[in-house]
This record gives C-alpha cells, structure tokens and sequence, in this order.
C-alpha cells in the first residue's frame, strides 16, 4: 500500500484510534522533529541516531548527575559500554557514601603474580584468595644516605631537604665508631637552628650502634637531616626512611 492518504472533506476515510470512553485518541507514528524530515523514530532497540529521546523534567546534559552516577555522554572506550564517574573529584571534600570495590586473587606460590605495568597505567587491586588486599611494605619514596668520616663533624648535611610541604622520616639508624670514644647525635637544619633529631649518643672505641623504628623519626617539614660529632675521629652513619607530607 503506498504511503501518505488524500483526504477529502466529507468523504469519509478510517483513521486508526484507540477509543477510550466517548473519546477516541489517534494513533500516530513519530518522526523525526527537524524541519522537512521523514525519518521515523524508532521503537524498542533501533540505531542510535534514530533513538527516541527521553529526559527528565530538569534534562539530562553531559555529566548530569542521576542520583550517585554521573552519566558521561562522550564516546566510551569501548562501543555500547556505558561510562559512569563518582561526583566527587578527586581533592576535593568527601561526601556521599563509599562503593564496594572488588580486586583479582592472586595464588601466594611465590610466581609472578601478572605483567608488570607502565607507570600511570590502571591496574587491578591484587588479593590474596581469602580477599586480603596486598600491599607493598617498602615505602614509594624510600631513601637512603651513608657517609664516613675521617675527624669529627659539626652541622654536616647527610640527606638533603626533600623540598616545601615535604619531611625526612627516618625508620633505620646504623653508626660505627672508629678508634677514639666520643658523641655523635642527628640534627635538623644544618644552616641554622641545628635541632636535635636523635640525642647525642656516646659510643666506645669501635662501639656499633643500630636503631629500627617502628614509629618512625619525622623531621620538620622542608628540612635536612645533620650529623655532629665530639671527640670521635674515624665514624660511618647509614641513615634510611621515606619521604612525606
């Protein structure tokens, strides 16, 4: 049958209706709202151009939020996939309630546990097979200095300041003394007011010294670490921590 009718006013032609009551409500197909358009819309799964568009009162806009997702309009990552973000960025206040997140068990045999990844790369959390998150015990930022010294020293830099908002965490201590007895202890702020980290320390000829920390020593923040010592001659110090806020 071809489309479109010719009516003509008193003949009478068949309109399809749903008759609800007295009343009679047309049937109508929908098209396309652009002016001089025919393209119909289409009903139930149809191309996504052609898709019937539904919003709420307020609209929907890219990156409106429904509840607690946001819906991001852009093209995904993956064809049909639906992309959804938290609504609250990251530094910014906490709000709202936390989501479950899941991770991929790993067996503890001792293999590899996966490929390695580039730094900046998404991963998946790693647990063990009862769901114990692994973490790594070493710090990010771990550091170590060493130095050894023939005479004693007054306000000698052994780490260098790790820069503004930033502070030296001390967690080991190794010092040996060489062949005279005397005092050595860790400072803070070799240029100037040369606080004490680790009080002075008196050490025998040949006498070792190693401290571990599990409350770790933290400095002051955007300062160095210093050695002084008294009447020592021969002495080595290995300082190691991380480095934080």
């Amino acid at each position: 049958m071809a489309d479109n009718l010719t009516v003509t006013q008193g003949v009478g032609t068949i309109v399809a209706t749903d008759q609800c009551g007295t009343a009679h409500y047309q049937k109508v197909k929908l098209a396309d709202g652009a002016a001089d358009a025919t393209t119909m819309i289409a009903a139930d799964i149809g191309v996504k151009a052609n898709a019937l568009r539904v919003a709420p009162a307020n609209n929907i806009t890219a990156g409106t939020y429904i509840g607690k997702v946001s819906i991001d309009h852009t093209t995904p990552a993956t064809t049909d996939a639906v992309v959804a973000g938290g609504d609250v960025a990251h530094g910014t206040a906490d709000a709202g309630n936390p989501v479950k997140v899941g991770g991929k068990a790993i067996n503890m045999d001792g293999t590899v546990p996966g490929t390695a990844v580039a730094e900046d790369d998404r991963t998946n959390l790693r647990t063990d097979l009862y769901g114990r998150l692994l973490v790594e015990g070493e710090h990010p930022n771990f550091w170590r200095a060493t130095a050894a010294y023939a005479a004693a020293q007054t306000k000698t830099e052994v780490k260098a300041a790790p820069g503004s908002g930033l502070s030296l965490y001390i967690t080991d201590i190794v010092i040996s003394n060489g062949a005279t007895a005397g005092t050595i202890k860790l400072i803070e702020d070799t240029a100037s007011a040369a606080t004490d980290v680790l009080s002075t320390l008196f050490l025998a000829i040949n006498g070792p010294c190693v401290m571990q920390f599990a409350t770790p020593l933290k400095l002051t923040a955007n300062k160095n670490l210093g050695i002084t010592s008294v009447t020592v001659t021969t002495h080595s110090i290995t300082v190691s921590g991380y480095i934080a806020p």
